[in-house]
């Protein structure tokens, strides 16, 4: 059995939900999921903790920013290297391309492990990205040794940016709708 770290920003229901799907029926991996926070200021979610299968927060700083249109908020991890050196994983998958994303790539070049990107970004939603930014995507999608796009959008986007097409995938975010609708 193959050892796969997920890391990614906070808990939210949707994605809490995919993973613990994936760990109580996954028979070839074991996920392991590292939350950088448990929260953000936009997003107070009450999280299921029975779901919460083999995850880690870290203790991290959150940098609240102030955008054209709405906040961001940066994540500066503590500790990913320890947890992942604790996992041990075969496979590390990072969501978008922040600190953690790129923490996480070079513990996988150190330690001669697979890094896979996974991103929801479109050519549209990364339109007004800045040059940090941009240079953080160049680094992460040329060094990854895969990458999954949650839609032909994002995939879209990273045959834009060079990936070559034989190393996206596509898993399309997926979702029972209506448990997140307030009616």
């Amino acid at each position: 059995m193959g050892k796969v770290a997920l890391i990614t920003n906070i808990p939210s229901p949707y994605r809490v939900d995919l993973f613990y799907h994936i760990q109580t029926t996954a028979r070839k991996h074991e996920l392991h999921v590292i939350y950088t926070s448990k929260k953000e200021g936009n997003r107070l979610w009450n999280i299921r903790e029975d779901k919460l299968l083999n995850s880690y927060v870290l203790h991290s700083k959150v940098i609240e920013l102030n955008g054209r249109i709405d906040k961001r908020f940066v994540h500066l991890p503590v500790n990913i290297g320890k947890k992942l050196y604790e996992i041990e994983p075969d496979v590390v998958i990072a969501m978008e391309y922040n600190p953690a994303a790129l923490q996480a790539l070079w513990w996988c070049g150190r330690n001669k492990k697979k890094f896979i990107h996974l991103t929801d970004g479109t050519l549209f939603s990364e339109r007004n990205i800045g040059m940090v930014q941009k240079l953080t995507r160049k680094i992460i999608t040329k060094k990854c040794n895969a990458a999954i796009a949650s839609s032909t959008k994002a995939k879209e986007k990273l045959l834009a940016w060079g990936v070559p097409e034989e190393k996206i995938f596509i898993s399309l975010l997926t979702v029972n709708t209506k448990l997140y609708f307030n009616t």
